[in-house]
């Protein structure tokens, strides 16, 4: 469960917004005891932060490393969060879809994200009311992919296809074609993070 000033979350929908705003997030465990953390909470994205498109933004969530400790959330220190899009069930089905293209890539190479699915609910701070309960996805942070291939994550827009491991690369471009999916620049780095090792050999991994 999210608890935010919602309204003001969603009006935040400039793809450079800097603003973050603060949240509860509570989790509950097997035997029922709830776990709450003090999180903030960023607008992120392109194309989804367009009102045309989605009602409700994607989210990025920051913890504090040391209220996490011991909870799902161990270790953490900012993770990407899959909202629904719009609050209906064929958006609820997507999000489960998009969920399993993460977990059929991880089939496919350990250089991919690793991702955890949630059933989230979403109250608004002011009112206490509900907003939405829906499907969402944890994802791993680019840091920590970049962690479990001995590595390090770069940002270095304007790269070329020379530049990246050809096998990853051909891997890579492969999965996105069978998953139809299009939305994916290495050379804007748009849904591609890049990891490069101590052999200074750069890999791609996509979202």
């Amino acid at each position: 469960t999210l608890v935010a000033d919602f309204k003001a979350v969603n009006r935040d929908r400039d793809p450079a917004s800097t603003k973050t705003f603060s949240a509860v997030l509570t989790t509950t465990g097997q035997a029922g005891a709830s776990s709450p953390l003090n999180v903030t909470l960023r607008t992120r994205g392109h194309l989804r932060l367009n009102p045309r498109t989605c009602g409700f933004v994607p989210l990025g969530v920051n913890f504090v490393k040391k209220e996490a400790a011991g909870t799902a959330f161990d270790g953490q220190s900012k993770l990407k969060l899959v909202t629904h899009c719009q609050n209906d069930d064929r958006f609820d089905q997507r999000v489960l879809r998009e969920y399993l293209v993460y977990r059929l890539h991880n089939l496919v190479t350990p250089h991919s994200f690793r991702a955890r699915l949630a059933r989230a609910t979403y109250v608004d701070a002011a009112s206490g009311k509900t907003v939405a309960t829906r499907n969402a996805i944890f994802i791993e942070d680019e840091d920590d992919v970049a962690r479990r291939m001995e590595g390090r994550a770069l940002s270095l827009p304007r790269v070329q296809f020379d530049d990246f491991d050809r096998e990853s690369l051909t891997q890579m471009m492969l999965f996105q074609y069978m998953i139809g999916n299009t939305d994916v620049s290495i050379f804007a780095l748009h849904n591609v993070a890049m990891v490069t090792t101590p052999a200074n050999v750069f890999y791609p991994i996509t979202w």
